[in-house]
């Protein structure tokens, strides 16, 4: 007869391997069936035990089923038949799970009269995906970029969480009172440098709940649990942590009445925090009656703020899905009487709302000022038209506009002489449109008449489709107003207002990709909304930015093609709170690395571009064409300073050579040294493009240009020609060169690669290619 030996586990985690665990677990069974049929027996009931221990601390450790595992436990503790060893244990691992569940929410585990609470949750994991998201974390394909290790973060990936709370401050007693609950999780290192340094370091005193216990430097107490170590200033404060974590957690911070609101939803944030007023109002109270009895102006601004009503003021930062969330809220108890706090109260954004602003825009604003109230209020004439009136001024701000929206598109247009206009506009909602119709058109046409309009008020009427838009002009700038249905549009853009029109027809921005989520419930509380699209921020800066800073921050523009940010408030009765999202975070890792690469001497992939000389150039090569000279090849006091922002390295003994010879004007001993500097920049025809500018667009550029010239063609030839910043340079080195003709050639390439990649920055290639072409016919004349 065939009997199995039952397993013991006599001490935390006995056998060597979960592998062992479902070994015996699996076989167990399998062996029980060649047996015969007995009857029930003390060892037999004492085998089911085992099979309750082995199954719980897989679920427990393999599949993190902790309330599953602590059931299996529970029904293995019921057993008669355990040793007071095995059912130490078993308590042990039932302890263990659930202290690892207490940790879900570590505000359930502190007092709920905490003044100041502050959580850590999971930092590794969540700055592991926010330095990936950056472009920051360190990754196969990237060993010569300047990140981080994922081994480096390991030492604190296994980090759990941790929680600190005050629940004394008291000056004259010197250190605050309060207790610290952290739970090292994976860190095996931490807690066993903890338990190596109590001994050495504290007082062993009298065991909190059977957990061992310290004393330390006779002022703080630390609790080594199976899971969480526990801090506190008094031995009580840990008592009561460790009897939360068993599940009486009624005077627990997470359920006070005053911080309720303020927890609600933190769980997922990387840090939070919250004050909590309620337990130090006594002091308050008492400092704001000295306060207010010694000035009237402090007395009034209390009676305004009405300080004895605020709770809490709290605010977290988490990484979610990539995305990188701020909040902070204000919460002040029910019938307070806050003057500013209900001063500054809005009614809810509705969703028609977000009807009003176009898909597409770089920006926009929302809010709402008045609840929707249909049905126009004033004078009328005999025909039932409104009459505008002195208390209609009022009355639409205070009664008749209902929401408001500002949005800005990513393009400009050109107003008088050639300035540029935004593609801006203001978006209304009314309760009675045709009286706000009345008061605009009255408000715009005194504009007009008092401009210069020869008095003229009335509007002119341009049309877009089927729909009349009125034009009136103010200064020389046309300013349009534009109706449909409940809706005022107000703009210096006619461009706006078509995109204003074809919002009201639904290309608004709820079919917007980036801004689509916004709609719908996620804003059914909320009384403003603002969002930016950072790369269309961007392309309205490559419009009127001038071609010196646009050379400089263009890169840093292109990282942000993807950025988006998101800002929402929330106002109720008693409680206010700002939240922000921060999407698509920018890829700055090669950039970064650049930076460090560059002011470390290695040099970098060169993402800014120097000046660039024209009217220097375009003299030299004047006068050449005039006197028939070829390109010096040596030059007088000329002087280079590469600096370390620049591509090309900015130290070694033949940069070091190179830059002294140009400073002593030998250009051409200097130029034989390109060659050998250049074999850096194989490959890499961006920081090859970065060298070759940071030189041609100095006054030894033209004596160099023979020499950079076969670095940049090989760069062309690397980006195979799609880059119109490389083709720029090729276009300007072939100009210092002389071959003016092949100069006008390759811009008007560059000038072609710009507009298929409808960059705006293209227009300085093109402002070049003017340049060659009109110094080419200067040269033919003569």
């Amino acid at each position: 007869m065939v009997r199995l030996q039952r397993l013991r586990f006599a001490v935390p985690i006995s056998f060597p391997t979960v592998g062992l665990s479902l070994l015996a677990f699996g076989a167990t069974p399998l062996l029980a069936a060649t047996q015969p049929q007995e009857p029930a027996s003390p060892r037999r009931s004492g085998q089911t035990a085992d099979q309750d221990f082995y199954r719980a601390y897989y679920l427990e450790h393999e599949k993190g089923d902790l309330d599953a595992a602590m059931e299996l436990y529970r029904s293995a503790v019921r057993s008669g038949s355990l040793t007071p060893e095995q059912r130490e244990e078993i308590e042990s691992h039932l302890r263990a799970c659930a202290e690892e569940l207490a940790t879900g929410d570590l505000a359930q585990l502190v007092p709920g009269d905490s003044i100041v609470y502050f959580e850590l949750n999971e930092p590794g994991d969540q700055l592991q995906s926010l330095l990936n998201q950056l472009g920051l974390l360190q990754g196969t394909d990237r060993a010569g970029d300047i990140a981080v290790s994922p081994h480096l973060l390991e030492g604190i990936l296994g980090l759990k969480g941790a929680a600190i709370a005050l629940t004394r401050i008291d000056p004259s007693a010197g250190m605050p009172g309060g207790v610290v609950v952290l739970h090292p999780g994976d860190m095996g290192a931490v807690r066993g440098l903890i338990e190596t340094a109590l001994p050495a370091g504290g007082q062993s005193v009298e065991p909190i709940a059977g957990h061992p216990t310290f004393l330390v430097e006779g002022m703080v107490h630390v609790t080594m649990g199976r899971r969480l170590i526990v801090a506190g200033t008094e031995r009580q404060l840990i008592e009561d942590v460790l009897r939360r974590v068993d599940g009486d957690r009624s005077d627990s911070l997470a359920a006070s009445d005053s911080a309720r609101a303020a927890l609600a939803g933190h769980g997922d944030d990387l840090f939070f925090f919250c004050a909590n007023a309620e337990p130090v109002m006594p002091l308050i109270e008492t400092a704001l009656g000295v306060l207010g009895g010694q000035s009237r102006e402090a007395a009034l601004a209390i009676q305004l703020l009405d300080p004895d009503s605020l709770r809490t003021l709290s605010g977290g930062v988490g990484v979610r899905d990539g995305n990188l969330s701020l909040d902070l809220g204000l919460t002040l108890e029910e019938g307070h009487r806050n003057l500013a706090f209900n001063l500054l109260r809005m009614p809810h954004v509705s969703e028609s709302t977000f009807e009003m602003i176009p898909s597409g825009v770089a920006g926009f604003m929302a809010t709402s000022l008045n609840e929707k109230n249909p049905g126009g209020t004033g004078v009328t004439d005999s025909e039932g038209r409104p009459v505008v009136t002195i208390m209609d001024l009022g009355r639409e701000v205070f009664g008749n506009l209902v929401d408001v929206a500002l949005f800005v598109l990513p393009s400009m247009s050109e107003g008088p002489g050639g300035m540029p206009v935004p593609d801006a506009a203001i978006a209304m909602s009314v309760n009675d449109p045709e009286r706000s119709q009345a008061i605009w058109r009255l408000a715009l046409g005194l504009a007009q008449g008092a401009s210069g309009e020869n008095g003229q008020m009335q509007a002119r009427t341009n049309r877009i489709g089927s729909r009349e838009v009125e034009r009136f002009q103010i200064e020389g700038i046309d300013v349009f107003l534009y109706r449909h249905d409940d809706r005022l549009v107000i703009s210096p853009s006619l461009a706006a207002i078509e995109a204003a029109v074809q919002a009201a027809e639904g290309r608004n921005i709820k079919t917007d990709a980036l801004f689509a989520g916004l709609a719908g419930t996620a804003l059914h509380d909320r009384t403003s909304v603002a969002g930016i699209s950072m790369g269309r921020v961007a392309k309205i800066a490559r419009q009127v930015m001038p071609e010196r800073e646009l050379r400089e921050v263009g890169p840093y523009l292109d990282l942000l093609n993807e950025a988006s940010i998101v800002a929402t408030t929330r106002h109720s009765d008693t409680e206010w709170r700002w939240s922000s999202k921060i999407a698509g975070l920018p890829n700055v890792g090669p950039l970064v690395s650049d930076l460090v690469h560059a002011e470390m001497g290695r040099g970098g992939a060169g993402r800014t571009r120097p000046e660039w000389s024209p009217q220097g150039a375009s003299e030299a090569i004047e006068f050449r064409a005039a006197s028939g000279a070829e390109a010096r090849s040596t030059g007088g006091g000329h002087q280079l300073a590469l600096a370390p922002a620049s591509g090309a390295p900015s130290s070694g003994t033949t940069m070091g050579h190179f830059e002294a010879l140009l400073a002593e004007g030998n250009v051409e001993a200097a130029s034989a040294l390109v060659p050998v500097l250049a074999k850096d920049f194989t490959g890499h025809p961006q920081k090859a493009n970065q060298f070759v500018w940071d030189l041609i667009s100095t006054e030894s550029g033209e004596a160099l240009a023979p020499a950079l010239l076969p670095i940049i063609e090989e760069a062309v030839e690397a980006s195979q020609g799609t880059s119109w910043f490389i083709l720029d340079t090729l276009a300007h080195v072939q100009f210092a060169a002389g071959d003016v003709q092949g100069a006008i050639q390759t811009e008007r390439k560059a000038v072609q690669v710009a507009r298929d990649h409808d960059d705006p920055r293209g227009r300085e290639a093109e402002a070049a290619l003017a340049r060659f072409v009109k110094l080419a016919k200067k040269e033919l004349l003569r």
